[in-house]
C-alpha cells in the first residue's frame, strides 16, 4: 500500500481554489496560494496508462507542501466518441480508485467524475455515473459528479444517480433536486502561466460538503 501523502479533512465554506489540466508545478502551487487559493482540483486518467498532463505522487506532494488542499477528477473522454454503459462506468471507476491510492490518497477522498459528451440516452448516462459511483465508493473514496452538459434533469441526478456530492460547471446546467452543489466552477481565472477555473466550496442545502486532502501537521 502506498504511504498517504496527506490526511483527508471536510472543504471549508466559500474557499476559492481552482481546476486545471496542466501540471502544477511547486513554484506555481505556492503561487496561487499566495493569491489567497485554498485548493486544487486536478486530473487522473480513465485509460490504463497515464497522460503527461496527469496527476503524479511528487506534484501532489508539491501541492500540499504550498498549504493548498486536493480533489481529484477524472478525465472525460472526447465527447461524441464514447458512449456510457454500466460496464465501462464500472471499469473507469476502478480506474479512478486506483490512480488515487497509487498517488497515496487516503480513504474519503472527493473523485469526481465527468460525464460531458455521455449523449442523450439518460438510462445509460444513469447506468454509467451510478456504477462508477459504486467502484470508487468500494474503494473507500467519496464519490461526486461534475455536472456539465448532459441530458440530465436536476431531478434525476437527485433521485436516480447514487450520488451525493455535485460540483456545478461554470456554465447554465439543472440544479440538483434538493440538494444542491457542493462546489461551483467560475470559468477561467487571471492570466498565469497555465490555464485554469475558478472554483468555490459551499455547503449543500443538506449540509453536505466535498472531502480534501490536506498536509498532516507531522509534515509541515
Amino acid at each position: 500500500m502506498t504511504k498517504p501523502i496527506g490526511i483527508i479533512a471536510d472543504a471549508e465554506p466559500g474557499a476559492q481554489g481552482f481546476d486545471t489540466n496542466a501540471v502544477v508545478t511547486s513554484e506555481l502551487a505556492r503561487a496561487f496560494a499566495a493569491d489567497g487559493y485554498r485548493f486544487c482540483v486536478r486530473y487522473v486518467s480513465h485509460r490504463e496508462d497515464e497522460g503527461a498532463h496527469d496527476m503524479t505522487t511528487s506534484e501532489a506532494e508539491g501541492i500540499l507542501a504550498a498549504g493548498l488542499a486536493l480533489m481529484l477528477v477524472q478525465h472525460v473522454r472526447r465527447p461524441g466518441h464514447w458512449a456510457p454503459t454500466a460496464a465501462l462506468g464500472g471499469k473507469d471507476g476502478q480506474l479512478a480508485a486506483h490512480y488515487a491510492a497509487e498517488l497515496g490518497c487516503p480513504p474519503g477522498l472527493s473523485l469526481w467524475c465527468d460525464l460531458e459528451g455521455a449523449g442523450t440516452q439518460t438510462a445509460d448516462i444513469i447506468a454509467y455515473a451510478n456504477a462508477w459511483y459504486e467502484a470508487v465508493h468500494g474503494a473507500s473514496f467519496t464519490p461526486g459528479l461534475y455536472v456539465g452538459t448532459f441530458a440530465l434533469s436536476g431531478l434525476q441526478l437527485y433521485r436516480q444517480l447514487a450520488f451525493t456530492s455535485y460540483w456545478k460547471a461554470g456554465m447554465k446546467v439543472a440544479d440538483v433536486e434538493t440538494r444542491g452543489y457542493q462546489m461551483l466552477q467560475h470559468g477561467p481565472g487571471p492570466a498565469k502561466t497555465i490555464q485554469y477555473d475558478r472554483d468555490t466550496i459551499m455547503s449543500d442545502h443538506l449540509r453536505g460538503l466535498p472531502r480534501w486532502l490536506v498536509r498532516a501537521p507531522s509534515q509541515s
